[in-house]
């Protein structure tokens, strides 16, 4: 249960989010343990860190590590990557921290966040994290963090130009904000954020080619999504955010990471690869032959200083093999086939519960059924009287009534043969007592009248229905 992940550490509570199944993966609990929340929390609100709940001061608001968990499990981040990760709202910057531990120095994550009060806030527990680090940023994501309208990101400049490889918002949105954030994702990007009051979780599976294409799931809270054909979308859970700021407009452009010789290690390996080679070979002699062959060394044409220059125009997924539309199919396939799995395994260990309810149900049909039989048996011997066959036979005609019912009901069976005469004089003279109507047992159950029963067990007994006066026997003792 997410409300168990607390603890008195760090440590204690990543313990208990692993307990309790809301963190997973290897990566995501390392990320957990190396980020202690202590630091991003409001101010005065320190003692309370490692407990399992929300905690707000003024403008500054950090969400429960449960939901920490849920979130970071669902991006599917791939560790020591290449990715560029969006946070809108990004609030303290605690889940950016993860985020940046989990991807390492190749990939870069922006956040974007309305209010300078929380930026503030955010920028001194970052700062305070990193001084608590051995090797400071040492093997992290770069992070930008940025002062604006996260709805506002410019799509014609910068990172938005290029697209995000995950995108998470922390505060919920509208169907329609929706809509315009996932088209900042890349072929394959992921989407996680709270959409009204679900956490929705849209894969990007490539671009729309017209026509045809990919069927959209089900909508959210039942209303047509309007995603376009090369989205698919899943609903994670049911959440209740705050809503994230819509005004005033401030327009936000991310910067473009610019390549240098400097910044060469923080590249990915597949662009490291081709631009040592396309600078080693920019120093070679070869001269080149007057008739073109098929392959030439082209890079040897110009010297590296006009190399440097050209490459500091392009992207750090410049030198990425595109994964195919079917490939990410493909992976979509697998993904869902891996849940449904799940799901059928959750399924057989609730129906096989039931079966151990059911069965358990039982016993304790059996076991009050017992009880009650031996229960009457002791009631007669203490009023003397020789009524337990008489008793059984009415717990097995109606086992529904109450035992003070019974008790009456087989009194009066037997008193009532020799006394009709008398029990029809008192009944004119208005002094009769029998219950009428429906009675109702300890559970509130309804159980039938005294008459309704009276009749039920004198019609298998075989004799007529007695009219006398009811003779009340407490079974209290």
């Amino acid at each position: 249960m997410a409300w168990r992940s607390s603890g008195s550490n760090n440590d204690e509570m990543v313990s208990n989010l692993k307990r309790f199944g809301v963190i997973a993966s290897p990566a995501v609990e390392e990320a957990f343990r190396a980020v202690d929340r202590r630091f991003f929390v409001p101010t005065n609100t320190r003692h309370l860190a490692h407990i399992d709940q929300p905690l707000r001061e003024g403008n500054v608001h950090i969400s429960a590590p449960h939901m920490y968990g849920a979130i970071v499990e669902a991006l599917d981040l791939t560790p020591s990557s290449c990715t560029t990760f969006l946070n809108i709202g990004s609030g303290t910057g605690y889940l950016s921290c993860i985020v940046s531990h989990i991807l390492g120095s190749a990939s870069t994550t922006f956040g974007v966040d309305i209010d300078a009060q929380v930026l503030a806030h955010s920028t001194r527990a970052v700062d305070e994290w990193l001084d608590s680090r051995a090797n400071g940023d040492k093997g992290l994501a770069q992070m930008e963090v940025v002062h604006g309208n996260g709805l506002c990101i410019s799509s014609d400049q910068g990172e938005g130009a290029i697209g995000f490889d995950r995108i998470y918002v922390g505060a919920a949105i509208k169907k329609q904000s929706m809509n315009q954030l996932v088209e900042l994702l890349k072929p394959g990007g992921i989407f996680v954020g709270p959409v009204e009051d679900e956490l929705v979780k849209v894969h990007r599976i490539g671009r729309a080619k017209g026509s045809g294409g990919i069927s959209v799931p089900r909508s959210i809270n039942g209303h047509p999504p309007t995603l376009s054909a090369d989205f698919s979308m899943r609903v994670v859970s049911s959440v209740r955010f705050f809503p994230l700021s819509e005004f005033p407009d401030m327009p936000v452009t991310l910067p473009t990471r610019v390549w240098s010789p400097d910044r060469h290690s923080l590249y990915p390996e597949s662009f490291r690869k081709a631009t040592t080679q396309i600078l080693l070979c920019s120093h070679s002699k070869e001269v080149q032959p007057m008739v073109l062959a098929e392959r030439q060394n082209v890079a040897s044409k110009l010297p590296a200083f006009i190399w440097t220059e050209i490459l500091s125009y392009t992207r750090r997924d410049w030198f990425e093999k595109a994964v195919p539309e079917e490939e990410l199919l493909r992976k979509r396939l697998r993904e869902e086939q891996a849940r449904n799995q799940s799901h059928q395994e959750r399924i057989g260990e609730l129906e096989s519960r039931v079966r151990e309810v059911e069965r358990e149900r039982e016993a304790y049909r059996s076991l009050n059924a017992r009880l009650r039989r031996r229960l009457l048996g002791t009631t007669n011997e203490a009023s003397g009287s020789v009524l337990s066959d008489d008793a059984n036979a009415l717990a097995h005609v109606a086992p529904h009534v109450r035992l003070s019912d019974i008790m009456d009901i087989v009194v009066r069976r037997r008193l009532g043969q020799d006394d009709t005469d008398t029990a029809s004089d008192e009944d004119d003279s208005g002094e009769d007592e029998t219950q009428e109507g429906e009675n109702y047992d300890m559970d509130g159950d309804t159980v039938m009248s005294t008459e309704s029963a009276a009749a039920a067990v004198n019609d298998s007994i075989g004799i007529g229905r007695p009219q006398v006066r009811s003779v009340s026997i407490s079974t209290d003792d």
